[in-house]
């Protein structure tokens, strides 16, 4: 069961138009805390569950708690050991006992995936050309740009799948 730990937002801002979201992430190993270490994580909307690499994995002394079979963009069907640790967000947004599948996210120690952004509330800009991206928990708001738009005739909303 999840419990959310003290805090409430984190923005992340580049200087540039960057097209990986990046950020530091303090993760423990949840059924032995008190160890947190730093790590890089990558927000992946496009993944369902959070994931590791081995290397955290064996860093954080993380045993399995389960296996599950996960799909990756290079295969389908892939056997890989579940681990729960606690995570902690820049600004000290915590997510206790989070099931994490072991992976090899390209580039960085960790994905974040959609299990944890769908927490809170998740945003991305690109004003001036520089990327920048929010999130909060828990979520307080709907976000809209087109209710919120200056230019109504340019918008369309519509329906996501399920």
């Amino acid at each position: 069961m999840r419990k959310n730990l003290p805090g409430n937002s984190v923005t992340v801002s580049y200087s540039r138009i960057s097209h990986s979201l990046i950020s530091s992430v303090w993760l423990e190993n949840a059924l032995n805390p008190g160890g947190r270490k730093e790590f890089n994580a990558l927000w992946d909307t496009g993944a369902d569950i959070s994931c590791v690499s081995p290397e955290v994995a064996k860093t954080l002394g993380l045993s399995p708690v389960t296996m599950i079979r996960i799909s990756t963009p290079s295969d389908e069907d892939v056997p890989t050991h579940v681990y729960l640790v606690n995570l902690y967000l820049p600004n000290n947004i915590g997510v206790s006992k989070v099931r994490v599948a072991e992976g090899i996210p390209g580039g960085c120690d960790m994905l974040i995936g959609m299990d944890i952004i769908t927490l809170g509330d998740f945003a991305v800009s690109n004003m001036d050309g520089c990327t920048a991206f929010s999130f909060r928990m828990p979520s307080l708001q709907k976000i809209d740009f087109c209710e919120h738009s200056y230019f109504p005739m340019s918008c369309q909303s519509t329906g996501g799948e399920a």
